[in-house]
């Protein structure tokens, strides 16, 4: 649920499972849209929300050029090099079995 108190301004698109509640003389500009209930209504003005013409947006600037600096960014290429991650995960997962390993040994030892 979602509610309104007096005199709130809203803009934009209330979605709520159960109820919109709107006290006195708050006011959207937009849409209160409730899915299992009522928008409740008690001196508002609601206005349609306006539709968005197309407009152009220049794209991004290009990062400036450092002379001597290398073309590509830091690190390996994809594909290149020794896989790290897969050694360090498999490094984890050789410890954690050698430290289960040790505590069912040990475990062993002073049951006998």
């Amino acid at each position: 649920s979602a509610t309104l108190d007096t005199t709130t301004t809203f803009v934009g698109t209330i979605m709520a499972l159960t109820s919109i509640s709107l006290n006195n003389a708050a006011s959207i500009q937009g849409r209160a849209l409730a899915r299992n209930g009522a928008v409740t209504l008690i001196n508002n003005q609601i206005t349609a929300p306006t539709s968005c013409a197309a407009t152009t947006v220049a794209g991004p600037t290009p990062a400036p050029t450092i002379a001597g600096a290398p073309a590509g960014g830091g690190g390996p290429q994809q594909g290149e090099g020794f896989p790290w991650v897969l050694a360090l995960v498999a490094g984890i997962l050789a410890s954690t079995g050698a430290l289960g390993l040790g505590l069912v040994v040990r475990g062993s030892r002073r049951s006998t």
